[in-house]
């Protein structure tokens, strides 16, 4: 009986190394996962947008620019906004300078929730693909207001009136004696 238990334990020692291996294979593996899971990721995002998301505004934006943290590229890259009943109001007109992407827009004449619509394109990541709203709260009517005449106008009226009687009686003043010293000097010149 003590032949085999030496069998025994000669083949359970060979076998512990190979099983300390694989778990320490399997720890090192797992340590490496969760320290390259931990490495910051260099994708592209979204910094800022004008409009801004959520805004409630009441005079219409003429354009549409979101700005990543990364370049752009102008091949691929799209923005779409559409009103409140699904219309396309932008002109299509994409414009890419660096982490800035600008599309121009339409008059916006509907009150309502207005949908962005984007895919963004840089050399070095997967597009960055999204969408945000804002709301355009729309006047009601637009009016332009009259002008009305004030008390203000009446007197500076007044005062020009009187302004201009006054510079024409000065130059009647002047032509008299102007008159009159031409009428001097032709006596002085005569006695002589």
């Amino acid at each position: 009986m003590k032949a085999l238990d030496a069998k025994a334990v000669t083949r359970t020692t060979p076998v512990e190394p190979k099983l300390g291996f694989k778990y320490f294979f399997s720890l090192f593996f797992a340590l490496s996962i969760s320290f390259l899971s931990a490495l910051p990721i260099s994708a592209n995002s979204l910094i800022s947008t004008s409009p801004l998301s959520g805004t409630i505004l009441t005079i219409a934006p003429s354009a549409v620019t979101l700005s990543t943290d990364t370049p752009l590229a102008s091949l691929g890259s799209e923005i779409k906004v559409t009103d409140p009943n699904g219309r396309q109001v932008d002109d299509g007109a994409l414009t890419i300078d660096g982490t800035n992407a600008v599309v121009g827009l339409l008059a916006l004449k509907e009150k309502g929730i207005y949908t962005v619509e984007y895919s963004l394109v840089c050399d070095t990541d997967i597009p960055l693909v999204g969408s945000y709203t804002f709301t355009y709260n729309a006047p009601d009517q637009v009016t332009t207001p009259k002008p009305t005449q004030t008390k203000d106008a009446e007197i500076q009226s007044k005062s020009n009136i009187g302004t201009t009687i006054f510079v024409i009686l000065v130059g009647v003043a002047g032509m008299l004696v102007a008159i009159g010293l031409v009428w001097y000097g032709k006596k002085l010149y005569n006695e002589r």
